[in-house]
């Protein structure tokens, strides 16, 4: 394939074709979104859309449509390229990189209507931490459209959204407890050794003595992470703070990325630890 060579990426518009290979599909995603954005610039980009562009985490599949807004009494049909869902306008839209996209409330709002439980737990929480969005305002949407589709989802993210999950993998694994009807764990739980604390985990139980951690790769070998260690001083380092935990008394869980796609395996390893099932309520309910 010529280097200089076009690919059609939508209708309309197109892309080098030796450049847009090496993109991700979220970045293919974003530089879409910009260019039509460039076409269009009142188009008000939304949902995963608006996330992807917000740098917010997706545990979705990437969508292969732009998705959008365009109001809830308009014409307007969806393409092969934009999705177009006829609700309301966000009447106090953001740019984002040059390209208007719902608010960041709006967005999260949005998504946990529409994605999955989790993804959506994953897109409150970073943006709480970024601080681009408050509970208030979040919990203030939901009650104002309390009759849109999805609602129960939105409700319990707007519920349990916390800005100490760390990484998208942290509140994957919470959603997922929640799923599976346990009792929810104290999140960032330090560890006392008398008058002095030296470790934190990811989750615990303390009646059930049991913490869980979520091994991520980036742990292991992303750079931020490691703070100038080799991967093995890493690993060491971690061994070492598992000793100490455990000589406090804690039981330990680890989860990694694949694991959690396996919710017999995640209910399994906490009712083998002793982790009791909560006292089921209506709000279990996501549908």
């Amino acid at each position: 394939m010529k280097e200089n060579q076009l690919v059609r990426i939508a209708h309309g518009y197109y892309a080098k074709s030796t450049r847009w290979q090496e993109l991700s599909k979220e970045r293919r995603h974003r530089e879409l979104a910009k260019a039509v954005s460039r076409q269009l610039p009142h188009m008000q980009f939304s949902h995963s859309t608006a996330a992807i562009l917000m740098g917010l985490p997706w545990l979705d599949p990437i969508p292969t449509r732009l998705h959008v807004v365009v109001g809830s009494q308009s014409n307007n049909r969806s393409t092969a390229s934009i999705m177009r869902h006829r609700i309301d306008l966000d009447p106090r839209p953001v740019r984002v990189d040059g390209v208007r996209t719902t608010s960041p409330t709006r967005t999260v709002f949005d998504i946990a209507c529409n994605s999955s439980f989790a993804n959506g737990l994953a897109c409150a929480d970073a943006a709480l931490k970024r601080r681009i969005l408050s509970v208030s305002t979040l919990q203030k949407l939901v009650t104002e459209e309390s009759t849109r589709a999805g609602i129960a989802k939105a409700r319990l993210v707007a519920r349990l959204v916390d800005a100490r999950a760390e990484s998208p993998g942290e509140s994957f694994c919470r959603a997922l407890i929640y799923e599976l009807g346990f009792v929810m764990p104290e999140l960032q739980y330090k560890f006392w050794d008398g008058d002095v604390s030296r470790d934190r985990g990811d989750f615990c139980w303390p009646k059930q003595r049991v913490w869980l951690e979520f091994d991520g790769v980036q742990k292991y070998k992303a750079a931020e992470f490691r703070n100038g260690r080799k991967v093995e001083d890493v690993v060491f380092d971690e061994k070492v703070r598992e000793d100490r935990i455990r000589a406090l008394g804690f039981t330990p869980i680890r989860l990694i990325w694949s694991q959690l796609y396996d919710p017999h395996f995640v209910a399994k390893e906490l009712t083998r630890r002793g982790i009791p099932r909560r006292r089921l309520t209506a709000d279990r309910s996501l549908t």
